[in-house]
């Protein structure tokens, strides 16, 4: 039994949970009915045979051999039975000896069988079995009985009648509840059918999918509720989990990436300065000046190794997120330093300085790498434009924040240049060769970027080829830090 409950669908449950109800009310009320009128109508009839009887007995008791027994008035209106009868009985075998009226029914009640000493009415059925009888005995002198009796045809024919209307109004109210039932539970049950058809869907992979909102005072309101802020868990999971994957892959290319091209860099200068020690071993150069020279460049090449580790340590400190020195730093003065610094190693370029908010432009930070910030952008600047282009610095102020430009009028980066210029040893051109005379180690741009994030900011770059390119440094200027 359990399993078959187990196997049918919930709204077949419902409906045949709410028929049954429905039909053991109809049913238990129909009973009630025809049994009250049952009742009922019996009752009056009794009640007459009680009448009758009261008579029956009071004319014995005064000594009247010959019973006459009338009509009560209201029998018309109250008795619908008026076919009464007497019956004299003069022994034991209860043989006739005279009736009222004279001619008896087509179907007398049978009396041989019935218990006449009872003293309240009873019923009995016909001789021929086709009707039944409500009679009443009253003992007469002689042990003579006189037996009073009134045909139960019309209470049968009206409680009939009363079954067949109660059982077809009962079927008539089956019926509608049926179709009622029915429709309200599929309507009731149709938002849990789209929540499975939901569900299938989200199944294949579709996380966007949601269950229709209903009224959340409902049942299935609530539940479908639920149900959505469980999928946006789950989706918000997978993404979380989507993403961590593609950055943990993006995180070991680029780490791959970035040991590849920092061995290559350092290859190059050990190789280098491995074939100039060896040839000065092997006395190849035997001129003391000559020797000096190879010596000299022996030197820089250990320290253009210096630079690489030295900027390969920074990034790494920054990629661990070390705290940074927080101080007041005036970009104007910075930027002024910096421009000094420059001017006296590139005498023959252009570079000016535009300061175009009231100084001073101050923001919280670390002084000695935001200087190497403006120092790398304006060392970009130089080395991939030409002699004649022009570098300036431009310092201004948006709300909040203090604003780094670096500008120059050089030949300019392609869209994919632009997008690939912050990362780490990335050449827009690796195979042409510096204006200076010097390879870049590919690493100034993404410390510039590092160092900027480290301090809440963002850096930008707007170029175009062959017009001016613009690097752009966003930071929070002092007064947006200590509000925050």
């Amino acid at each position: 039994m359990a399993d078959v409950l187990g196997r049918t669908p919930l709204s077949v449950k419902l409906v045949v949970a709410v028929l049954g109800l429905v039909t053991s009310a109809v049913t238990v009320v129909g009973a009630a009915t025809v049994t009250a009128l049952r009742e009922e109508l019996t009752g009056r009839i009794d009640r007459q045979l009680a009448d009758l009887g009261d008579q029956a007995r009071k004319q014995l008791a005064a000594g009247h051999t010959e019973l006459r027994l009338p009509v009560p008035e209201d029998q018309e209106e109250s008795l619908k039975f008026p076919d009464l009868f007497l019956v004299e009985s003069l022994d034991t075998d209860r043989r006739l000896v005279s009736s009222l009226p004279r001619r008896l029914p087509a179907d007398p009640p049978d009396l041989k069988r019935a218990d006449l000493s009872r003293t309240g009415p009873f019923t009995v059925r016909g001789l021929h079995g086709t009707m039944r009888w409500r009679v009443l005995s009253v003992n007469a002198p002689g042990d003579q009985h006189i037996v009073i009796g009134a045909q139960l045809s019309d209470v049968d024919g009206t409680v009939g009648r009363m079954v067949w209307f109660v059982l077809l109004v009962g079927l008539s109210i089956v019926a509608t509840v049926a179709v009622l039932a029915v429709w309200l539970v599929q309507a009731s049950l149709r938002p849990l059918a789209q929540i499975e058809q939901t569900t299938a869907v989200i199944a294949a992979g579709d996380l966007s999918r949601r269950a229709p909102e209903l009224d959340p005072r409902t049942e299935v309101g609530r539940l479908g509720r639920a149900f959505n802020l469980m999928i946006e868990q789950i989706e918000d999971a997978f993404a979380a989990r989507s993403a961590s994957e593609a950055t943990a892959r993006s995180s070991e290319e680029k780490m791959r990436r970035f040991v590849a091209d920092a061995s290559h860099e350092l290859r190059t200068p050990l190789t280098i300065i491995r074939g100039f020690a060896e040839l000065y071993r092997h006395g190849v150069v035997q001129d003391p000046q000559e020797a000096a020279g190879l010596v000299g460049r022996i030197e820089d090449q250990a320290r253009r190794m210096a630079v690489l580790v030295e900027d390969l340590l920074l990034l790494a400190r920054l990629d661990q997120q070390r705290p940074l020195a927080v101080d007041p730093v005036d970009l104007v003065g910075l930027a002024s330093d910096v421009l000094e610094g420059f001017h006296a190693v590139a005498r023959h370029r252009s570079l000016a300085l535009d300061v175009a908010t009231p100084a001073p432009l101050v923001v919280t930070g670390d002084e000695q790498r935001l200087r190497q910030v403006i120092a790398n952008l304006v060392a970009n600047a130089l080395t991939h434009t030409g002699v004649d282009a022009d570098v300036t610095v431009r310092l201004s102020r948006r709300p909040g924040q203090a604003v780094v430009e670096v500008t120059d009028t050089g030949p300019g980066l392609g869209p994919d240049e632009a997008q690939h210029v912050f990362e780490r040893f990335y050449r827009a051109d690796p195979a042409r060769t510096r204006t200076s005379g010097k390879t870049g180690t590919g690493l100034g741009l993404a410390i510039v970027a590092a160092i900027v994030t480290a301090h809440a900011g963002t850096v930008e770059v707007d170029s175009d080829p062959g017009q001016a390119t613009t690097f752009r440094v966003l930071l929070p200027t002092s007064e947006q830090r200590s509000g925050q």
